[in-house]
């Protein structure tokens, strides 16, 4: 992501020098092997060129880039596209690279070439099945928060999408999520809404993206989501009695705290949502027998502080406590 940066460091001196991409202040990268490709956290020949998987937050682009350690110069850009690229991977004994890419609609089906940027040749058809089906398509979009923050979401639409018409909506969401802008998603059951099934049969979808305040998540997740949904809603297609919520996990939880702050929905599902996280501080998890404490303190739930020093925050992000207030049907 955008947050990555490269760095080399002389253990001798303690000098420090950026590798990464010059003005292209959004764009993070991580190394690649020069050979195989892949992944790598072991030594890498500063007099060899070095790969670098790339990654652009604000368009979703991906790509590759070039350099070396000793390079005086910014990396030389191979490709970078809007699509998500897997890991290339190089014929041993021969310039041939494999490759997979893919977009909302595109099946990341195997690509080979004599080089990565000319890996166009397509050797497999897997989900031949798509054309015989309403699909959809995937775009960004943007808009700011109760506090003023800017904030990014993918807006699903069917395939036969029309302006003209008003559809009910879903919106799905967890964390942040925009970063799957380009990710293919087969059709599939499992504990949420799967995005391409729905927009098949008719449904726009949504997932905004959440940034959180410590001791507040709750209220950070009503401040992105509830401007985000609006802003669809105020393009004109999508009909504001059928608005839609579901969340799992942790997206569960902020289901149920969203229905405790406004009734903009027509209905909701919480998947596996805590709803008292005061007697959930207490709890310990199966099969590893860690206790939750942590997560409630330090972990995703992001209270900042133990129950005896924060007890109001841990009544405040507790749905249970404001049960009074919900009106939107709830499974």
């Amino acid at each position: 992501s955008g947050n990555d940066k490269l760095f080399s460091l002389d253990l001798a001196t303690g000098a420090k020098k950026q590798l990464t991409f010059g003005t292209h202040d959004d764009t993070g990268a991580r190394f690649l092997d020069a050979n195989t490709l892949v992944f790598t956290s072991t030594a890498i020949d500063p007099a060899k060129p070095a790969w670098l998987s790339a990654f652009a937050d604000e368009t979703k682009e991906s790509g590759f880039y070039r350099t070396t350690l000793t390079a005086r110069r910014a990396p030389e850009k191979v490709v970078m596209e809007a699509v998500r690229y897997n890991t290339p991977i190089k014929a041993e004994k021969a310039d041939v690279y494999l490759l997979t890419k893919s977009t909302f609609t595109t099946f990341p089906n195997l690509l080979v070439g004599p080089s990565i940027a000319q890996a166009t040749t397509k050797i497999s058809n897997a989900n031949a099945f798509q054309s015989e089906y309403n699909w959809g398509t995937a775009e960004l979009v943007h808009w700011t928060s109760m506090d003023g923050m800017p904030r990014q979401g993918i807006l699903f639409k069917p395939e036969n999408f029309d302006p003209k018409k008003k559809y009910p909506m879903i919106t799905y969401f967890y964390e942040d999520l925009s970063d799957g802008l380009h990710a293919y998603v087969a059709p599939n059951g499992g504990t949420s809404v799967n995005i391409t099934q729905y927009v098949s049969n008719g449904y726009v979808m949504f997932e905004p993206d959440i940034q959180y305040e410590t001791g507040h998540p709750g209220q950070s997740a009503v401040k992105a989501i509830v401007p985000g949904v609006q802003k669809i809603v105020d393009m004109g297609f999508v009909d504001p009695k059928k608005l839609g919520l579901q969340g799992h996990s942790w997206g569960g939880y902020q289901t149920t705290y969203l229905i405790t702050q406004s009734n903009m929905f027509a209905a909701a599902e919480a998947g596996a949502p805590v709803a008292n996280m005061i007697s959930a501080y207490g709890g310990i998890r199966w099969g590893t027998g860690v206790n939750r404490a942590m997560q409630y303190e330090t972990g995703q739930s992001r209270i900042g502080k133990t129950i005896e020093e924060g007890l109001p925050l841990y009544i405040e992000n507790s749905p249970l406590f404001s049960l009074s207030r919900v009106s939107t049907p709830l499974l």
